[in-house]
């Protein structure tokens, strides 16, 4: 077998293209604890009730900040609401979820802030010469939150499980995989159907959320739902919907319990109302931050703000259902709109300069991203002259297309910037900005021309494109497109394929879709998390996530 040590996700492009002084304000906030702690649960057995109480008492002492505090606060605007990934009974959302899963869960490899893969619950890992194996050897130290060790046993369960219970979601986000096979107590190996060179970043997305098999074969995924147990620093203590949601630290986690002891998940849509608590120390945490609103913080303000780049990315999509002959049958319209958007002016003028514009359904930095110059593209700033020229040869009549987004968001800043981009070509364009729940409506029923899409990806790879062009639902593609089954064909000859090959496939794609208008890829923007200033550790990761167990307070 080959021997490879960490994955790194395309770390040159990443550090070329985005490295930012975000990105060095964040690595500079420190971190949490990285050793291996001895299992609280093997020290129970050697100690008495009360030995253990004195020494719990010491080391909560030890660990308090110098202020007192051991709580945070966190402000999202979505409220967590699906704790087990594995089921498609609960459909999970990455950027909503993940202030949960990624801290009452722990994974075989975390993906850093600059986008590498580094030990979490696994150690190493190997790689089969025919790229159709990955073995994963295990920490031997780990528990979960109800005193069960985690094994070899549990790891394979909680794959081969999503494999059976959701196989939409392991088709995006565990490409090629067939099954995880158990090979001793701390060893565990991955069988693909065809190489796959992103797999282990998969192994960081919300599907390798380590579960318990023991005791998910007692209570079943709704009783993981009600209570979920993990490996992670935080077991899940309490949720009441629409309010919060309760964190506490686990005395018994491998890499010692965490300085921050209770965490405190709080949904709040509201943007303004967000920073006033923010500045006045109601709340200590604000995660996926306005970045307009962090950039008008001050030096007297007690908050701050770190960026990133990200795996968002945001999409105009066309409704190219049979309902909606307009846009699936003229070419000429498609291209107008194309053409007509300045993607330069967006990002300055909704994004306030924080993020890129995007080429495809996944920046350069991404792995396995075709090389810049290898497919067709449009200027980002577009071209008006262009534009019109394509609309004068179009069917199109002079009635308002629609375009939904939801309001109060980056997005719908950004599709006032298209509306008046697309009004100069001859377009018109309205906007119908609703809550999250009507737009997800309206998207499912087809009730609009026109949707700004914004996905957070769960991987730094480029099969994200998968979610768009492979996927379909109970009445068929979940993204149609003209030329659908070619581009699914072309995903999934790019699933087999490894290096330049992948490259290769995926160029191809991107030429299809850029060629044909099916959709305008605009920008991708930089995650953004705002927090008290006297919070240390904070740091992003390329999916925009976090860990509390990193964190404490000065």
């Amino acid at each position: 077998m080959k021997k490879s040590r960490w994955n790194k996700v395309s770390a040159l492009a990443l550090a070329a293209l985005l490295a930012v002084s975000a990105l060095a304000a964040c690595s500079q906030n420190g971190g949490g604890s990285t050793g291996g702690g001895t299992a609280g649960s093997t020290q129970a057995a050697a100690t008495t009730a009360a030995d253990k109480k004195t020494e719990d008492a010491a080391t909560s002492k030890e660990e308090a900040s110098p202020s007192g505090k051991d709580e945070v606060i966190i402000i999202t605007s979505s409220e967590p609401t699906v704790f087990i990934c594995q089921d498609s009974t609960y459909s999970s959302a990455m950027a909503k979820d993940s202030p949960v899963i990624y801290n009452i869960y722990s994974y075989l490899l975390w993906m850093d802030e600059e986008g590498n893969c580094v030990p979490w619950l696994a150690t190493d890992y190997e790689k089969s010469d025919d790229g159709l194996e990955y073995t994963f050897h295990l920490r031997d130290d780990v528990y979960f939150h109800n005193g069960e060790h985690m094994t070899a046993e549990d790891v394979a369960f909680t794959y081969n499980l999503c494999a059976e219970k959701n196989p939409n979601l392991t088709t995006n986000l565990l490409i090629n995989f067939k099954e995880a096979v158990v090979v001793d107590d701390y060893t565990v190996k991955f069988v693909l159907t065809s190489p796959f060179d992103g797999f282990p970043s998969e192994t960081t997305s919300r599907v390798g959320s380590i579960i318990c098999k023991k005791y998910y074969e007692e209570v079943g995924s709704e009783g993981y739902m009600e209570k979920p147990i993990g490996t992670g620093p935080y077991m899940f203590e309490s949720r009441v919907s629409g309010q919060e949601i309760v964190l506490k630290a686990f005395p018994d986690y491998f890499e010692g319990e965490p300085a921050i002891k209770t965490v405190r998940i709080r949904p709040v849509a509201n943007v303004t109302t967000s920073f006033i608590s923010l500045k006045s120390g109601d709340i200590d945490f604000i995660n996926l931050a306005d970045i307009a609103s962090c950039q008008q913080l001050t030096e007297n303000d007690n908050a701050t703000y770190i960026t990133s780049q990200s795996t968002s990315r945001s999409l105009l999509l066309y409704n190219c259902r049979d309902t909606n002959p307009e846009l699936a049958t003229d070419y000429n319209l498609r291209k107008a709109i194309q053409y007509g958007i300045n993607k330069e002016e967006i990002v300055i003028g909704a994004l306030s300069g924080e993020g890129i514009t995007i080429d495809m359904d996944a920046p350069y930095f991404f792995n396995g991203a075709p090389d810049e110059g290898s497919f067709v593209t449009i200027p980002p700033a577009g071209d008006v002259e262009k534009a019109k020229e394509y609309l004068a040869n179009s069917n199109y009549n002079g009635a308002p297309l629609q375009l939904i987004c939801v309001s109060g968001t980056v997005e719908e800043r950004a599709c006032q910037i298209i509306q008046g981009q697309l009004l100069n070509v001859g377009i018109n364009i309205e906007i119908i900005a609703t809550d999250t729940g009507t737009n997800v409506a309206n998207q499912k029923s087809g009730n609009y021309d026109l949707m700004l899409n914004s996905t957070t990806g769960s991987l730094c790879d480029v099969s994200t494109l998968n979610s768009f062009w492979c996927v379909q639902g109970s009445e068929g593609p979940i993204w149609p497109a003209p030329d659908w089954e070619n581009l699914q064909n072309i995903c999934f000859d790019a699933n087999v394929a490894a290096g330049q090959d992948r490259k290769d496939c995926m160029a191809k794609l991107a030429d299809i879709i850029n060629e044909q208008a099916y959709d305008v890829p605009v920008y991708c923007k930089n995650s953004c998390v705002a927090f008290n200033k006297n919070l240390e550790g904070v740091k992003i990761n390329t999916n925009g996530t976090w860990r509390v167990k990193d964190w404490s307070w000065k």
